[in-house]
């Protein structure tokens, strides 16, 4: 993703190469911006997988998210990059499901709670 302000004054950008290749494309700008340059071509797709912090922080921060994996791995590394780098706002989540592999890894599946009533968007 690109800077807002970057993004807004410009359309989002596709990769073709990799379209061809892979059957993936490569978006960059506002989350929005993405949203609206990828709905002709999700006719029909129920899930779009988003990954990485900061664009995922941009789909919170535009209430683009429904659901979240997290997995945690049995490794402490004493450092490291945030999950989520802020400006996402706060997000209530709803734990869906967990499974815990023979390796220690750990994945839980949260969904996004909503706010409800007259408040609700």
């Amino acid at each position: 993703m690109t800077d807002r302000s970057t993004a807004e004054a410009s359309p989002p950008r596709i990769s073709t190469t990799v379209a061809l290749l892979s059957g993936a494309a490569f978006f960059s700008g506002a989350a929005m911006r993405v949203c609206d340059a990828l709905l002709p071509r999700l006719a029909g797709c129920t899930r779009v997988y988003v990954d990485g912090g900061k664009v995922i922080s941009q789909f919170f921060a535009a209430d683009l998210i429904d659901d979240v994996t997290v997995g945690i791995l049995p490794i402490v590394l004493g450092g490291g990059i945030r999950l989520f780098p802020g400006g996402e706002g706060e997000h209530r989540l709803a734990l869906e499901r967990h499974h815990v592999y023979r390796s220690g890894m750990v994945q839980l599946e949260f969904r996004v709670r909503r706010p409800e009533g007259p408040q609700a968007g």
